[in-house]
């Protein structure tokens, strides 16, 4: 298994070349000033058995929709915000899956708000915090399995 100093590195490089396809600017200063959030989950169950947990400010999923259905001056709505994040935490996923282990993906979803207010506590193996512009984008890699086994 991938160490989770290599797996936060990997989850990071995942984020920062998905926002630059999208020509989003990832800064290295982190001047998150967004009181709410989007918030959006894929489980994995297979040779992994986990979830991917993306949570990030409502601005920035507004430019992530505004970039990913080529909007142009026109401003995407929240719904079409939550979709981007949905999209956004796929592609972590479809990623991240081949770093963990063959897994069937679960469509995405927005996830139950636990303990840490962004997902329900269960074994976390990865958590990035990666600066976009003037926003923070967190993806987080769980590990459900442990939790299931009492781990």
């Amino acid at each position: 298994m991938t160490s989770a100093t290599s797996l936060n590195e990997q989850v990071a490089a995942l984020v920062e070349t998905i926002f630059e396809s999208l020509s989003i600017t990832v800064s290295h200063e982190l001047n998150d000033k967004g009181d709410t959030f989007v918030r959006s989950s894929v489980a994995l169950k297979g040779g992994f058995e986990g979830m991917i947990a993306v949570k990030c400010s409502t601005g920035l999923a507004l430019e992530l929709a505004r970039r990913m259905y080529m909007s142009g001056d026109q401003a995407p709505s929240l719904d079409e915000a939550q979709d981007a994040v949905h999209e956004f935490a796929n592609m972590i996923a479809g990623n991240i899956k081949g770093i963990l282990g063959q897994a069937q993906m679960s469509l995405p979803s927005v996830p139950e708000q636990g303990a840490s207010g962004v997902f329900p506590s269960v074994g976390q193996l990865a958590s990035v915090d990666v600066p976009v512009g003037q926003a923070l984008v967190r993806v987080t890699v769980l590990d459900t399995a442990s939790r299931a086994a009492g781990l």
